[in-house]
């Protein structure tokens, strides 16, 4: 594969630039409060990664963004059916 047929893969992609984010954007990616990010990070619903030593800041992966997209649009699609 070469480069370019990567770049336009990751275009193609909803979280298309490839970089951890911080739990602020992903509030607002999704429209919710920061809190809400942070009570299912805690629940398990949502990994991260703590950078830095015991109150290190946390760090979302694009791939465990894209999971917990996917439970919460499978989720919604059981609630309405």
């Amino acid at each position: 594969m070469n480069s370019q047929d990567r770049s336009t893969r990751a275009s193609a992609h909803p979280t298309a630039e490839r970089r951890p984010s911080r739990v602020a954007e992903v509030a607002a990616l999704l429209d919710v409060h920061p809190s809400t990010i942070y009570r299912d990070i805690a629940a398990g619903r949502l990994r991260a990664l703590r950078v830095g030593s015991k109150k290190g800041a946390l760090r979302i992966m694009p791939e465990d963004l894209d999971a917990y997209v996917a439970l919460l649009e499978v989720r919604s699609q059981e609630q309405a059916g």
